[in-house]
């Protein structure tokens, strides 16, 4: 049971990060400085923010659970 619980952190936690990055694409290529005032790097923080932060900490559930099998 807890390695099923691992793997699936792990692949939930990598499914967030591809998240990441296509989202940040999606937002660049919609993205235009002179309708918008915050700089690019904004969207970034944010896209970080909404799925980094619970990718990493899925990902270091995963750990913690499988290393105490």
């Amino acid at each position: 049971m807890k390695k099923q619980f691992a793997k699936w952190c792990n692949i939930a936690g990598l499914v967030l990060i591809v998240c990441f990055v296509i989202k940040t694409i999606v937002d660049y290529s919609q993205y235009s400085s002179t309708l918008n005032s915050a700089p690019f790097y904004v969207w970034i923080v944010a896209n970080a923010v909404y799925f980094i932060l619970p990718s990493a900490i899925i990902l270091i559930a995963g750990v913690i659970v499988k290393k105490k099998k």
